[in-house]
């Protein structure tokens, strides 16, 4: 897998986050990454609290990536969406 850029947006629709599996309205800035698989181009949504926890884990921690809602298993998410005032969520879109 390459990665192909990585940007932070300010969404102009709802969007999930794919770190924790909340949706989360428009105007909530999100980290976009863009990956190439062969020729499949896969796109990843990460909201304010994902982004933190991902900065702050050792570089090794999530070297292999994480899969859809892993990030919310970490055990300090909820105190550092708390501690950064990361943004409400609409509800949890298991999909």
């Amino acid at each position: 897998m390459t990665h192909l850029r990585t940007s932070v947006v300010k969404t102009r629709k709802e969007h999930r986050c794919d770190g924790c599996l909340y949706r989360y309205a428009k105007g909530v800035e999100m980290r976009v990454s863009v990956h190439a698989d062969g020729r499949e181009l896969l796109w990843s949504r990460i909201c304010p609290t994902c982004m933190a926890v991902l900065d702050a884990a050792p570089p090794d921690a999530w070297e292999d990536g994480f899969g859809l809602g892993d990030v919310l298993d970490d055990p300090d998410w909820e105190a550092t969406r708390l501690k950064i005032g990361g943004p409400e969520w609409i509800d949890k879109q298991v999909s």
